[in-house]
């Protein structure tokens, strides 16, 4: 696994944040976020400040 070795200013989001949201673990779930993406990224394809995953 890579294990990247950031600067020791780089301040990393916590990991454990707590959610009730479903987890995504169907095709159905993934084709959804990538229908989403797609929509996004259609929407604001001029934009060089976005990035969407």
């Amino acid at each position: 696994m890579y294990q990247p070795n950031p600067p020791a200013d780089v301040i990393w989001p916590p990991t454990d944040l707590w959610s009730d949201e479903p987890p995504m673990e169907s095709d159905g779930h993934r084709k959804q976020m990538q229908l989403l993406i797609d929509a996004l990224e259609s929407h604001w394809h001029d934009r060089q400040d976005l990035y969407c995953s």
